[in-house]
């Protein structure tokens, strides 16, 4: 699926919930005017393996050569292999932690 909208930083954004196609990914992203697009969307990052992730690789890789600012919203588990994944070298990608809120019953 895919959604657009601004980020937080006002940018026209490209929101993609899913493995989706990276050609599909560009395609869309430019006919929009989208300057970001925002991988992992409502928690959509889930690789099978934390090491390694060849489908999301693949779609990060793609993308990067569009040089557009990438984002990708990360689940806890999977920050600290950011960096394994050499995704942080590239300047123009802001990894979003995915904070999930629990819910909880209050008990007085």
């Amino acid at each position: 699926m895919f959604f657009i909208g601004k980020d937080k930083n006002g940018l026209d954004t490209l929101f993609v919930q899913g493995k989706q196609n990276p050609k599909e990914i560009l395609m869309r992203a430019l006919n929009h005017g989208c300057e970001h697009v925002y991988l992992g969307f409502n928690g959509s990052f889930n690789p099978e393996t934390e090491n390694p992730v060849n489908d999301w690789n693949f779609i990060f890789e793609e993308l990067i050569k569009a040089k557009i600012w990438l984002s990708c919203e990360i689940a806890e588990k999977y920050a600290l292999h950011v960096t394994n994944w050499d995704w942080s070298n590239y300047e123009k990608f802001v990894p979003v932690l995915e904070k999930r809120q629990h819910k909880v019953k209050r008990v007085n």
